[in-house]
This record gives structure tokens, C-alpha cells and sequence, in this order.
């Protein structure tokens, strides 16, 4: 009898208040997700309930109404409907004890259903009047709407996968054609691309629609990680990485080693990415390097445009700052072009603190993922993006004349802006025909300075009389002057080479020789130079 009642005092509830056990189980770890709640909770489809009696053993015990599992499976064309429409009603009795039991209320009005392209527009509306809900699918979309769906929905779904691993263009091309078709689909079943996907791509004030180029996309979502790694080195997985793969150096001449992570490749490969929009804060001036390293506030290079000279090549900025920690004005107007020294003084100088990298598209200096993207648009930068310059449909046809230009084909593609420089003062036909170096050049290739030289101020123009007033021999010769000193431009400024005008001479001869080679025979490239000889002179 006494363990009896001791029993009943041991078992029996003190009927603890709500707050007592709220303040037990709060701080234990839930186990069942709202995730999973959520997917715990949804409605069973007719698919499930067709999935699911199709998974019972046929021969197993029958139901209450006396029919065995082979029954279903075996005539479920003929019994199919009804038998889901009765799983269906159970699910909404289920639904109603739920509501009662938990004190939630399904709200049938914000709720909708969707089936899969087996289950007919009739089964359909009458499965989802038995619930109470609507019917929702695709084809009753318009086009507007299938452009908010697409960019809220789909483009959402891969963004975590995006910021971790580099997905293959081949993906990206497959996701790009599965939103296209999505969104040029009719109720006829045509699906007649009406635009481009890429002009789709461009901004609405550019006349797009604003979808994301997937693959742009992946590579500005892995250069946060990379942004990361660099403003934040002391991070555990930071000293990680760098323990790992470039102990002895900083992550820009980290080497992609065999065997290495898939995630540590897909982050290296946005380094072009950040080096294009990035730029070092100077503080002390002792890591930064005064003609290799990317400090000058003029995008796009982010380099001086003056030759290395009487600095050392790896010489710091450090050495450019005097004793007081202000620019040695003396020094600077000294070493560097008028170009660079205004914008050089205009630097702000902290000493006491260390030189920090930031990215210059943005006031706070931290990496964002838009204007990485926007970055990206531009076409800014190398190696990433190869469908961002201009095409050819853009300009007029008046320009056939130098693509049908008898020289190789590298020769004709000098054309474009100067986004290195960025001065207005230094423009194509300043880097062709005005600098010294340029007129050096013309002047040994032995071509009429007066078929040259012109007043326009129109490269356009002057590419025109340039054809004008040369032999189709002579014309296909200064396009490749001009790319060869365009090219020689480029690697002076990025390379820190110096190429001679008689070395551009001998290129260009070596070229067009090749060239003709190749495509005339050598017997007709024989004649072909002899009937031009003279007209190059090498000095």
C-alpha cells in the first residue's frame, strides 16, 4: 500500500504552467525543422497517392473496403480518379482534425495546388475544388509574369550553390535555355525566340528585361568568398587556406596545385575579377610597388602610365613619401609624367596606419556583389566574360572594309576604346599617329606621311581615308603598323617591356610574309615581294 501511494506521488503531474516548461525545453535544439514541418504538413498530390499504392505489396491484406492492393494497381486507369478523389477527401478530414486538435487554421484562400503534366485540366480543377483551393499552372501565366516567376524563383534556386563552386558554362547553358523556352511558350506549344537572351540580360533602362547572365552571376558570387579571404586574413578558415595553398605568398600568386579542393579552384578562378576592380589605400606605402602594383585612383588599369625609369622595378611607394609622411613633391614631378603627378598629389597619405586593398567601385571600399556584376556587364574584365564586347552588328557597314583587309586576322582587331589611360587627351589617334614613338614608326615603314597623317579627330574618319588613299597591299600593311603599336602601347604599360621601332617593323614584315605564304602560295608571295619591294625601309 505504501508503494503504491509512493507510486502515485512520483507519477502524478504537478501541473507545471506553460512558462515553467518554456523555460525548460528552450534551450534545447529542436530536431524537426520548420523545413521540415513545412514539408511534413504540405498536402498529399494525386501523384503520392498513386505513388504510394503502387508501392504496397499487391497480394497484401485488404483495406476496409475489401479490395487488395493488385486491385488498384491493376485498374487504376479505370478506378484512378475516384480512389485519389477519396484520398484527397481524407486528406481534408485530416487537415479539419489538425486544425481542431492544434487550434491553426488553414487559410484555403491563400493556398494553391499544383499537378504534374500527367494529370488532365478536369481532374485537376475537380481535385482541387475537393480541397478547396485553386489550380495553378504555367500556361495561364502571362508574360509579365513568367518574368517575375523566372527571376524570383529560378534565378534564386541556384544562388547558394553559385557563391560556393563554379558551375560549368555548360550548366549555365542549359539553365539559360530552360528559362528561354519557359518564357517564350505559348498555349500553341511554339517556342519562337523572339530576342536574344543577352540583350534579355541588359538593364531595363537599356532596353532588357534585367535577367542575370548565370555565368557572370557564379563569378561574382564566388569573388565574395574571395573578397573575404583578403579582408578578413586572420579568419580560421582564412589561416587555413593559406597554410594549405600559399603559405609563402598572398592569395593573387597562389598556383592552382593537383589535387587541391574544387571550392579553393572555383574561388581562384574570380581573381581576374577582383584585380580588375580593386586598388591598394595607401597607408605606409611599403607593399605596394610603385610600378607593378595597381594604386593610382584611374580605373580601369589602376597603374601609372609612366615608363619605369630611374625607380628600381620592385621600388614602394614608401619611397615616394618624405620625412614628414607627405608626397615628395620634388621626387614625383621628377620620375613621373605630368599625367600621374596630378593624380598622384591628390592621394591622401595615412603613414601610421598599413596600406589596405579596397575595392573602388564602391564608397565603404568592401566588395559588393552588384557592382562586381555591373563590373562584369561592362566587360572590364579579361578572361572571365567573353560575350560582353561589342559585336560587329553594332557598327554600320561601312566597316567591311577592314575586316575584308588582306592581312591575318589579329590585325584587324585593334580597334576600340583606350580604357587605360583615361585621359581625354590621350585617344586613338593620339597613340597612332601623334606620339613619337608612332611617328618614328610611319616614318621607317616608308608609307607616305601625307596618306597617313590627317586632321580629323574622328578615328573613324581616318580609317576611312586611310583606305582611301593606300593600295589594298599598302592599307593591309598599316593596319598591322597600327596593331603593332597598339600592342606595343600595352606592353609598356603592362608588361614593363619596351619594343623599338624596328622591331615592330620586322614583325610586321614577318607577319605579312607568313600571312601571304599561307594563303597565296610561295611562288605568288615571290612576285608579291619583289612588286612591293622598297616599300618597307629597316634601319
Amino acid at each position: 500500500m505504501r508503494g503504491r501511494v509512493h507510486g502515485n506521488v512520483l507519477f502524478q503531474s504537478s501541473h507545471p504552467s506553460s512558462e515553467d516548461i518554456d523555460a525548460v525545453i528552450g534551450g534545447m535544439e529542436t530536431r524537426v525543422s520548420d523545413v521540415m514541418n513545412e514539408s511534413l504538413t504540405q498536402p498529399f498530390s494525386p501523384d503520392e497517392v498513386k505513388h504510394a499504392i503502387f508501392q504496397m505489396y499487391p497480394y497484401k491484406s485488404s483495406g476496409p473496403d475489401g479490395m487488395s492492393p493488385i486491385f488498384f494497381q491493376k485498374y487504376w486507369h479505370i478506378v484512378g480518379p475516384e480512389a485519389t478523389s477519396e484520398a484527397l477527401h481524407c486528406v481534408g478530414r485530416v487537415l479539419k482534425l489538425f486544425e481542431k486538435a492544434s487550434g491553426l487554421t488553414v487559410n484555403l484562400e491563400k493556398s494553391s495546388v499544383a499537378f504534374s503534366r500527367n494529370i488532365s485540366n478536369a481532374h485537376g480543377l475537380a481535385l482541387a475544388n475537393i480541397l478547396g483551393v485553386q489550380s495553378w499552372r504555367c500556361k495561364n501565366l502571362s508574360q509579365a509574369g513568367k518574368v517575375v516567376l523566372l527571376k524570383t524563383v529560378v534565378q534564386s534556386i541556384p544562388v547558394y550553390a553559385m557563391s560556393c563552386f563554379q558551375v560549368p558554362l555548360s550548366t549555365c547553358g542549359e539553365l539559360k535555355g530552360l528559362m528561354a523556352d519557359f518564357l517564350w511558350h505559348n498555349k500553341g506549344g511554339r517556342r519562337i525566340h523572339w530576342l536574344a537572351w543577352n540583350k534579355l540580360c541588359a538593364k531595363k533602362v537599356e532596353g532588357g528585361l534585367g535577367f542575370r547572365k548565370m555565368s557572370a552571376f557564379n563569378q561574382v558570387m564566388l569573388a565574395k568568398q574571395l573578397w573575404r579571404l583578403i579582408s578578413k586574413p586572420n579568419n580560421l578558415l582564412s589561416r587555413i587556406w593559406k597554410q594549405r595553398y600559399f603559405p609563402t605568398s598572398d592569395i593573387f600568386e597562389a598556383r592552382v596545385a593537383a589535387g587541391c579542393s574544387f571550392t579553393w579552384r572555383s574561388i581562384l578562378a574570380t581573381r581576374n575579377l577582383i584585380a580588375s576592380g580593386s586598388r591598394w589605400k595607401i597607408g605606409s606605402g611599403q607593399q605596394i610597388r610603385v610600378w607593378l602594383d595597381r594604386w593610382i585612383p584611374r580605373p580601369i588599369s589602376f597603374r601609372v602610365i609612366t615608363a619605369p625609369n630611374t625607380l628600381g622595378l620592385q621600388a614602394t611607394v614608401s619611397e615616394l613619401i618624405d620625412e614628414r609622411g607627405d608626397w615628395d613633391v620634388t621626387l614625383i614631378r621628377k620620375i613621373f609624367r605630368i599625367e600621374d603627378v596630378d593624380v598622384i598629389l591628390n592621394i591622401p597619405v595615412a603613414v601610421g596606419s598599413s596600406d589596405l586593398l579596397r575595392w573602388h567601385f564602391k564608397n565603404h571600399g568592401s566588395y559588393s556583389v552588384r557592382s562586381g556584376y555591373n563590373l562584369m556587364l561592362k566587360g572590364a574584365v579579361s578572361g572571365i566574360l567573353q560575350d560582353c564586347s561589342g559585336s560587329s552588328s553594332s557598327k554600320p557597314a561601312r566597316w567591311n572594309f577592314v575586316w575584308t583587309a588582306v592581312v591575318p586576322p589579329k590585325g584587324r582587331q585593334h580597334w576600340g576604346s583606350c580604357p587605360w589611360c583615361g585621359l581625354e587627351s590621350e585617344d586613338i589617334l593620339h597613340t597612332l599617329l601623334q606620339r613619337h614613338f608612332a611617328r618614328l614608326v610611319w616614318a621607317l615603314s616608308n608609307i607616305p606621311w601625307g596618306c597617313v597623317n590627317s586632321d580629323h579627330k574622328d578615328p573613324e574618319v581616318w580609317f576611312c581615308g586611310l583606305h582611301h588613299n593606300l593600295d589594298a597591299t599598302t592599307f593591309g600593311r598599316a593596319l598591322l603598323i597600327c596593331w603593332s603599336i597598339w600592342g606595343a602601347r600595352n606592353k609598356l604599360i603592362f608588361e614593363n617591356f619596351t619594343v623599338s621601332a624596328d622591331e615592330i617593323l620586322r614583325r610586321v614584315l614577318s607577319l605579312e610574309e607568313s600571312f601571304l605564304k599561307g594563303r597565296l602560295g610561295a611562288k605568288e608571295m615571290d612576285k608579291s615581294r619583289q612588286a612591293n619591294h622598297g616599300n618597307l625601309l629597316f634601319g
